[in-house]
Formats: structure tokens, sequence, C-alpha cells
């Protein structure tokens, strides 16, 4: 029945226990025609379709198979949908080896078609209602792509393109999770009221979110925080330790079901984007000691995510003045942007090189910033 309604298990799950309210009307709607819910049981009255025509019954054949004959007149959206979203699973491992450039023009071809299928799919269907959530996806992948790439402009017009989406099918879930990456775009850019704004609403919503979807909003919440506590403000230092808290807390539970959205935010994501917190913090001794107890659990596979980590921990070891370690790590890092150009990463291992610089050891600054001009080069040329 989840899959039907494009929804997860465990959503599916707190609407029957009355965690999660549907009061849309519309959403009902939907619903009630999906699961072919006979008018009169209903204590709404069903809108009129007039957009589209009736689906034509099937046809019978004396020819074919009954079986065949009908699988022949059954649209095909919703498999379609389903396979667009095993191609977006190959999206994201294509992304994390080898970045978002070349994977942007890829993307955006994907959506101009699933528009086409969303335009000319019947209203009120289970297939248009999993084509609006795959194009939803979609664009919310492609402003992650354009903001690793460093476009933010493009990233934040993606991302309220996949919030229109994820409002349009009422998907609490989904919903939350768009505007966590949209406060996230906005804490890059620099506006810090307007992803306070963002991580507020989405958290308004945790009530319908799996324990994972909790961790990754609350690690987000925690990243604001500390952005706006480099202004001195102890709340906000306090309110940064309490969301991490809680993140970990949340990540540490069991998962509840597939989770094709946060599926990746375990502890040890967690206790890196921790590490980032305590960067930003001004205390690189706590991120050094958090990263180097992790080491052992991040993996290969996640290359964008390592060289990331590994950045991070170039900066944490160049604060407490470990200037060798520093630019060995960041030479790492290094070679994973030459693959992937993440942008994000290049500017992480620009701050180590800040840090290097002002403690007056230019020559390791030198070095690093050579590095970096080597990594951009190579990415640039692939």
């Amino acid at each position: 029945m989840a899959r039907w309604l494009s929804i997860t298990q465990g959503h599916l799950s707190r609407i029957e226990q009355g965690r999660v309210r549907v009061t849309n009307l519309d959403t009902l709607s939907t619903y009630a025609r999906i699961l072919e819910i006979p008018p009169p049981l209903l204590w709404f009255e069903l809108p009129p379709d007039r957009q589209d025509p009736a689906p034509a019954p099937p046809r019978s054949s004396i020819v074919l198979p009954e079986r065949l004959a009908a699988a022949i007149s059954t649209p095909t959206d919703v498999q379609l949908a389903d396979a667009l979203l095993s191609t977006l699973s190959g999206h994201s491992v294509r992304d994390q080896l080898a970045g978002p450039h070349d994977l942007i023009g890829v993307v955006r071809q994907d959506i101009a078609f699933i528009d086409q299928r969303l335009a000319a799919s019947r209203n009120g269907s289970r297939g248009r209602s999993r084509l609006q959530y795959v194009a939803g996806r979609y664009a919310e992948l492609l402003g992650w792509l354009h903001q690793d790439s460093g476009d933010l402009d493009a990233a934040e017009s993606w991302s309220r393109i996949a919030l229109a989406h994820a409002k349009d099918r009422d998907d609490a879930q989904f919903h939350a999770y768009v505007l966590m990456r949209s406060s996230n775009i906005a804490t890059d850019a620099g506006n810090l009221s307007t992803a306070e704004d963002f991580i507020d609403e989405a958290l308004s919503h945790a009530d319908a979110l799996t324990s994972q979807q909790r961790a990754v909003l609350l690690r987000q919440q925690a990243i604001v925080n500390a952005a706006r506590a480099r202004s001195g403000a102890r709340a906000d230092v306090m309110a940064c330790v309490d969301a991490l808290t809680r993140a970990a807390e949340a990540a540490s539970e069991p998962p509840d079901g597939q989770d094709d959205l946060a599926g990746y935010c375990s502890p040890a994501y967690v206790a890196m984007e921790a590490a980032h917190c305590w960067i930003k913090l001004g205390h690189p001794e706590k991120a050094l000691t958090i990263l180097e107890q992790r080491l052992s659990d991040w993996s290969a596979d996640s290359r964008r995510d390592l060289g990331m980590g590994l950045a991070r921990l170039s900066t944490a070891h160049a604060g407490v003045g470990s200037w060798s370690e520093a630019v060995e790590v960041a030479g790492y890092a290094a070679t994973i942007v030459a693959d992937t150009g993440s942008h994000r990463t290049l500017n992480q291992l620009r701050t180590t090189a800040t840090v290097l610089h002002a403690a007056g050891q230019t020559g390791a600054a030198r070095e690093l910033t050579q590095q970096l001009r080597i990594a951009q080069r190579t990415s640039q040329s692939r």
C-alpha cells in the first residue's frame, strides 16, 4: 500500500496509528482514487476530473491471453517512475566517484523527460503521484549538484522546484528533507536568517519523520547555530551542541524501514558533521578527536564524502599545530578533488591553507596551495 501511495512504510504506519493526520483534501482524493474506494464510503465528495477522459476499459482479446491483454492496456507510469528512481541511485554513486560537473547535464535531460511524462499523465492517478515524487527527487539532486559545484543561485532555484513538487503531493517527509537541503544551501550562501527559517519549518514535521531524517535535520540545525555562533553568542554554541547530541541519538536508533531520503545519515556521518561544527566554533582539538576516532568507519566508496572528511581533518590538524600532518592529509583530499571537482571540498582545503598561513607556516601553505592548483586543473581537464 505504501508503494501505491508513493510514501514509505514508516510514514504509512504513522498515518495508521494516528501520529500523522492527512487533512489535505487533494491528498485524500488522490489516495481514494488510487485505492479505488467506492464514493459512498467516503465522508467527502470526490471532485470531478474534467481535464482527462476516463481510462478506456481493457480490451478483450480472442488471440492473446487475458492477462497479457490487460497488461498491455495498463499505464506504465508507475514502473517508469520506479526505474527512474533506480537510475537516481546510480547518479548518486556516480556523483560520489566523479563529482557533479559532468552529471549536471545528464540529470537536466532526465528532468526534461520526467516533465514530459508528468504533463501527459492522468490527474489523480497513482502513476502521476509517483512521477511527481520522482520529479521532486531529481530536482533536489540537481540542486545538490549545483551546490557542490559552487553555483548557489542554480542550487536555490532547483531546490525551490523540489519544494513545489513536495507541497503538491502533500509529502511531509520529502517536504521536510528539501527544506533541510534549502537551509544547507542558504547556509553556504551566508543567508543565516533564511537558513534558520527553513530548518525550523522542516523540524515542525518531526513527528512524521524517520529517526535518520530527524538526525539529518538536527545536524543541519547544528550547522546553522555554529555559523551564527561565530559572532560569539554563547546561546548559539549551546544550541549547536544540543542539536548535535540529539542528532547523534537519532542516528543511533534502529532504522525505521528502508529510508531512501536520509539512509546515509549514520552515526559516522553525524560525527563528521559535528567535527565541521567544532571547526566553525574555533575548537579544532575537539574536531580532531572526533575525526580520528571515526577514521576506521570511513569508506572509500563514498569518495566525495571521504574527500570532505579528509579536508576537515587537515583543517583540524592545522588548527592544533600539526603542520606536516595537515599537509599530508590535505594531499589525499586534493587527490579526490582532482577526480570529483568538489567546490565545497576545495573551499575546505583553502581554509586549511589560510590557517597555515596565519600561523606563519608559509612554506606549508605554499605547498598546499600548489597541490590545490594542480587538483583543480586536473579536474577541469577531465
